[in-house]
């Protein structure tokens, strides 16, 4: 009944009212406790990834924010080996036990609101990295990957927004030029050197100093060093394909020594 209709005591009308005959009885049946489906988690991972030096193995940090509504426990996947676990109590680290339970390595969690580091392992070896790495879902998830000097990053599967790959950085320019190029030298000097240029001209894909355009001098200028017929335009051509040769040694030997520096020492390396 409406509680405003009775006479009950006024800090008694702001529940609910309900009207009883003498003798009658109020039974109150337990229905369920709490959330009879809770939410699931709300729970956002950024990982930061540094390869080995010798590429057998990642060291990962990985932050993990947001709200928990079950389970109360994370779990590391199968690859990550955990080293130390966090989780930040009003604005101070405090490092937590790492136990197992049913085979999987984690720690328990006793608060709904998420603020944990963790610093661990992952093999390189296993053909696949597990973008999350741990045993739950996440509604975001970034990943950045540190490289050691001498190493670069051909490309990667399964991911939304991989910028700074070697493939992802080919354009239809970059195709072009080496197909040309290619082609050029397979009419002009034979099909052998043709697949050479192709070869050489996409390991230097990308690489800081590589000669580029002046190839395409120096192949204009053989090609009509070939066909022009004898005379003063033959020798302006040929005057023209020796300084087009003379730009491509400048060009071509400070980057050689400092690839082979590279590889030697790959810590010097500017690109590390």
């Amino acid at each position: 009944v409406d509680p405003e209709r009775t006479q009950m005591p006024d800090e008694w009308k702001g529940g609910r009212t309900f009207l009883a005959s003498p003798g009658d009885q109020l039974k109150l049946q337990e229905v369920r406790r709490g959330e009879a489906e809770p939410p699931p988690n709300q729970l956002r991972l950024q990982r930061t990834w540094w390869l080995a030096l010798d590429g057998n193995g990642l060291t990962t940090h990985d932050v993990i924010t947001g709200e928990m509504h079950r389970d109360w426990r994370l779990s590391a996947g199968p690859a990550l080996q955990l080293g130390q676990v966090a989780v930040t109590v009003d604005g101070k680290p405090e490092a937590q036990l790492i136990t197992k339970l049913a085979g999987q390595t984690g720690v328990e969690l006793r608060s709904g609101v998420v603020a944990l580091t963790a610093d661990g392992q992952l093999p390189t070896r296993s053909g696949e990295l597990a973008a999350v790495g741990w045993q739950t879902d996440v509604q975001q998830l970034s990943i950045d990957l540190h490289l050691p000097p001498g190493w670069q990053l051909l490309t990667a599967t399964g991911v939304d927004d991989l910028p700074e790959t070697w493939l992802n950085s080919w354009n239809l320019l970059d195709f072009f030029f080496v197909l040309m190029v290619a082609f050029a030298c397979g009419k002009l000097l034979g099909w052998p050197w043709a697949a050479v240029a192709a070869v050489a001209l996409a390991l230097c894909h990308r690489e800081q100093d590589a000669p580029e355009f002046i190839w395409l001098v120096l192949l204009a200028t053989t090609a009509l060093g070939l066909f022009l017929p004898a005379g003063k335009l033959q020798r302006l051509v040929g005057w023209g394909h020796g300084a087009a040769l003379l730009v491509l040694v400048t060009l071509w030997l400070p980057f050689a020594a400092s690839q082979v520096r590279s590889g030697l020492y790959p810590q010097t390396s500017d690109s590390g």
